[in-house]
């Protein structure tokens, strides 16, 4: 999702970093209880999710497979 104009790109290349920090920032906001009272650096593991950045430099693209398995992990903590 594009943070100016709020569209949707699929066929947008996200970064690792940016996955990471996404994943992260929507567990916080849908108030998984794992991850509560966490810096957002923290909530991924605390959680139990695989954090793009094992896998990948920040800068590097993640493919759509990666990221769906990310958001499917995140589905099952929330």
């Amino acid at each position: 999702v594009d943070p100016v104009t709020r569209r949707v790109s699929p066929f947008r290349q996200v970064t690792a970093g940016r996955l990471s920090a996404l994943l992260a920032r929507v567990l916080v906001v849908r108030g998984a209880t794992c991850a509560r009272g966490l810096t957002h650096d923290k909530v991924l593991a605390a959680c139990g999710v695989t954090d793009p950045l094992t896998s990948y430099s920040s800068e590097a693209t993640v493919t759509g497979r990666d990221a769906q398995k990310s958001l499917d992990q995140i589905a099952k903590k929330l």
